[in-house]
């Protein structure tokens, strides 16, 4: 599957909500992600605050269907290195699921925030 994003992307998705790509494994299909606390205008507010005070994250981790990061419904807003402490959740993972490609979240016509805060019990 062809991917527009890459890692070290940060993305702002349709609903206001703002993600670092971490990893791109387009073998097995999966993205892997950071996502970021907040609720976002616009990719120029995403910006105001990294440039600030800097983006806080809530999940360091969580793998994705790649499909999940649509470019109709996604728009990068900056790119920068991802760091290797960014990387400790991917690390556990490729350990603990290494060759399970069932282990991503399934996309849906729901975005990408809403799965994760349904499969964690909160209200969506």
């Amino acid at each position: 599957m062809a991917n527009s994003f890459r890692a070290g992307d940060i993305v702002l998705d349709n609903e206001r909500q703002a993600l670092k790509v971490l990893v791109i494994d387009e073998a097995n299909g999966i993205v892997h992600v950071r996502l970021y606390d907040g609720d976002f205008a616009d990719a120029e507010a995403v910006l105001a605050a990294r440039n600030a005070n800097g983006l806080t994250w809530t999940i360091g981790h969580v793998p994705l269907e790649l499909g999940a990061l649509d470019p109709a419904t996604c728009v990068t807003v900056a790119h920068e290195e991802v760091h290797d402490d960014e990387l400790e959740g991917y690390r556990f993972y490729v350990e603990r699921f290494q060759d399970s490609a069932e282990a991503a979240t399934r996309t849906s016509s729901e975005g990408v925030f809403h799965r994760i805060r349904k499969a964690f019990g909160e209200k969506a």
